[in-house]
């Protein structure tokens, strides 16, 4: 009797210390996927839901609905649960929703963790189930305060259904987290904008989230009046003054690199601004990436509409204050030059490996298993709502992008003179013979010992890649054909995979 009862406490304290590991895991662990669970009375809950949706689209009224939450092991009762999201919920069929958990919706004072609300996105319109992760995993490795992401699988009423991303919520308790301080106004983009001068239309496409009954809007329109008159004097130093610069050009610089179209700089949408009072300057937070990755070919200085050549006045202070273009671009040489795609090709395929058994066993996703395990390395078609329509669309596969848009901003930028400084070596240690070409062309690297795998890119003047391959010996010479290249000039970029090496040389056929 004496050795069960000690085999039953010793059992009690074994799985109470199981529970106790699980529920003091942090939510946003990503080398854990996380487990959630909706517990929910109300029958009829589902439809519950989608009313309230229905209502939150009509008029922007947000009303939850009470649930039982069981988060790795932690019960809370009568936790807000409620659909959120815009084209990753109407866009697409099916009951793999995105939902918007606030634990103090109906008990007040009632945290996880310390955080008031987060965010299950679904990957809608991703197949890789990684979009939102890697983006927010390359924003912060590059030193911007982004939301934080892991994964959890999620069951309603004890059904498994499916896994989501866990993303952090921006609101007085991420900047709580985040800041130094966290008393200052914060913005959201709520409606397209191109942050126009125009108080009028800044207050009908942003939400004051924080510091409501102060209502104090002067910063935000201070900012929108001085990018839209960039030739005023001194302008670099003034916005320098207001603006955290160098957090925009980071946001800008991997949203490039990712082709994160969905972003201010194509759609005027999916960032807030924090009036950090550490600082006295706004600070661009970005948001919502389930879209980066797209099949676009964002530019450097990306523009809205090509055809019309319209860009934002974000984008226009690059092209037009030579101070502010130069910070850029040297940002984007440091960020490349120390762009370690095998550590982040790493990171990728471990999470990979993490949640393949809860991708294969998902009965609610959007995509089979094979373009789960195809898209991290290839491109994929898939069926999806545009403009209203079922489409074929084509979607990039996560690391071959990285790959190709790292070398995109490599030869955009050395259309510049001297982008990246004492970085970068120069022609001299290129010989082109012929060049002019007229076909055949003889190339040598010279280098004072044999590098192997060297990579090499010809792009236009404008920074599209016209051709890219390996070098495999470093130490011959080897010959190139630009038979079918029209007339023009090209530049021709030497890379080694630790880029330590960096040559260019400007061709003309």
């Amino acid at each position: 009797m004496l050795l069960r009862k000690l085999y039953t406490l010793l059992t009690f304290f074994i799985l109470l210390g199981a529970v106790k590991s699980a529920s003091s895991q942090d939510i946003f662990d990503p080398e854990f996927v996380h487990e959630i669970h909706f517990n929910i009375e109300d029958p009829d809950y589902w439809k519950k839901l989608e009313d309230n949706y229905e209502e939150y689209l009509s008029s922007y009224i947000k009303t939850y609905i009470p649930a039982q939450v069981v988060i790795d092991g932690t019960v809370m009762d009568s936790v807000g649960v409620r659909f959120k999201g815009h084209y990753s919920n109407f866009g697409f069929d099916g009951n793999k929703k995105p939902f918007k958990l606030d634990f103090n919706e109906f008990k007040k004072e009632q945290t996880f963790q310390n955080l008031k609300k987060v965010n299950l996105q679904n990957f809608a319109a991703d197949p890789s189930f990684m979009r939102d992760y890697v983006a927010y995993y390359l924003l912060r490795d590059f030193g911007v305060i982004a939301p934080r992401a892991s994964f959890a699988e999620l069951y309603i009423n004890e059904k498994y259904w499916g896994l989501y991303v866990i993303v952090e919520q921006i609101d007085k308790t991420f900047l709580e987290t985040h800041f130094e301080k966290a008393e200052g106004n914060l913005f959201k983009c709520v409606h397209d904008t191109e942050l126009e001068d125009n108080e009028l239309k800044l207050r009908a496409e942003f939400d004051l989230k924080t510091n409501k009954s102060k209502n104090d809007w002067s910063s935000l329109v201070n900012l929108a009046n001085d990018i839209n008159h960039p030739y005023e004097f001194n302008f670099h130093q003034t916005l320098e003054n207001q603006f955290d610069l160098d957090t925009y050009l980071k946001c800008l610089t991997v949203d490039i690199l990712i082709n994160n179209w969905d972003s201010y700089h194509i759609n005027g949408r999916n960032f807030y601004l924090y009036e950090n009072p550490a600082t006295q300057k706004l600070q661009w937070i970005p948001w919502d990436y389930n879209l980066a990755f797209w099949n676009s070919e964002m530019q450097l200085f990306p523009m809205i509409n090509r055809e019309k050549d319209e860009i934002t006045p974000l984008v226009r202070i690059l092209l037009t204050n030579q101070i502010i273009q130069h910070q850029y671009l040297q940002l984007v040489c440091d960020y490349i030059s120390n762009f370690n795609l095998a550590e982040i090709r790493d990171e990728i395929n471990d999470k990979v490996d993490l949640i393949s058994p809860f991708v294969f066993s998902d009965p609610h996703k959007f995509y089979t298993n094979e373009d789960f395990t195809q898209n991290i390395n290839e491109g994929v078609t898939v069926e999806m709502l545009r403009a209203k329509k079922p489409t074929d669309v084509f979607l990039p596969g996560i690391i071959p992008t990285l790959s190709e848009r790292r070398n995109f901003l490599f030869s955009a930028i050395n259309n510049y003179d001297n982008p990246c400084e004492s970085d970068w070596t120069n022609e001299n240690f290129i010989t082109v013979y012929p060049n002019p070409v007229n076909s055949e062309t003889t190339i040598k690297i010279d280098l004072l010992e044999w590098v192997e795998s060297l990579d090499f890119i010809i792009t236009e003047p404008n920074g599209v890649i016209v051709d890219n391959g390996v070098i495999t010996n470093s130490n011959e010479a080897f010959q190139y054909s630009f038979s079918n290249y029209p007339s023009g000039t090209y530049l021709l970029g030497i890379i080694s995979n630790d880029k330590s090496i960096k040559l260019t040389s400007k061709i003309i056929v």
